[in-house]
């Protein structure tokens, strides 16, 4: 199983990528799926296309292909997805260090809530703060509509 991080890097390797394997209207057969297996161990991340005349959804064909070919899913994107399956033998794309926290600056679930919970009342405090000196009340950042013109020129 990847990480949200691990996955995000993924799906940044993948933009430029141009579909390896195409799936035709016979669907996921065998010859498919060795194709995507020979694909997977040499570039261990594939981008598939689903032709429109397969008449498929990428999301559910790309579940159906990560079982068969014990890959992970990345994204679905119109008629195209891609998958990734790490190569033990010849790696070629590290995910070791993405989405591990460093111990030292990581906080607790707890920790994280009083301390977003003190920034927000920080803020508050600030806003209310700044709203008074204004004159205006809470609304003193909002800056009316105008719709073209000012009424100043509009004489002119």
């Amino acid at each position: 199983m990847i990480s949200a991080k691990q996955r995000s890097y993924l799906k940044k390797l993948a933009n430029p990528m141009k579909p390896m394997v195409h799936i035709g209207k016979e669907g996921v057969n065998d010859r498919v799926i060795a194709q995507l297996n020979e694909i997977l161990d040499a570039h261990e991340l594939v981008k598939i296309s689903i032709l429109e005349t397969a008449s498929l959804d990428a999301r559910d064909t790309a579940v159906e292909v990560c079982r068969i070919c014990r890959a992970e899913f990345v994204q679905a994107i119109g008629g195209r997805f891609t998958i990734y399956r790490k190569n033990h033998e010849n790696s070629k794309i590290d995910l070791s260090q993405m989405g591990i926290r460093n111990e030292k600056n990581h906080l607790s679930n707890s920790q994280l809530s009083e301390t977003g919970k003190k920034i927000m009342a920080r803020k508050k405090d600030n806003d209310r703060v700044a709203a008074k000196k204004s004159g205006k009340g809470a609304w003193a950042s909002v800056k009316p509509f105008s719709k073209g013109r000012s009424a100043s020129k509009k004489g002119q």
